[in-house]
């Protein structure tokens, strides 16, 4: 059962980042993630500040966001 969807994880991210995320879609990327035995969900979320000339992302700060009480964590 979660608690905290996927916009909401994103959002929680953002707030949490040191840098907001580029304007390009793939700036912001999530990814639903179990952990544990049992599993526990959380959700991955990546935020990237611009993407260079190669597509690649100029800066990354990744979060873990637990997606039963959105307590946030750095892997």
């Amino acid at each position: 059962h979660l608690d905290v969807s996927c916009a909401e994880a994103i959002g929680i991210a953002k707030e949490k980042g040191s840098f907001g995320p580029g304007p390009e879609v793939q700036c912001v990327q999530s990814r639903y993630i179990p952990r544990g035995i049992p599993p526990r969900p959380y959700w991955g979320v990546v935020l990237s500040e611009d993407i260079d000339a190669e597509g690649a992302p100029t800066r990354v700060e990744s979060f873990l966001v637990d997606a039963i009480t959105g307590d946030v964590s750095r892997p």
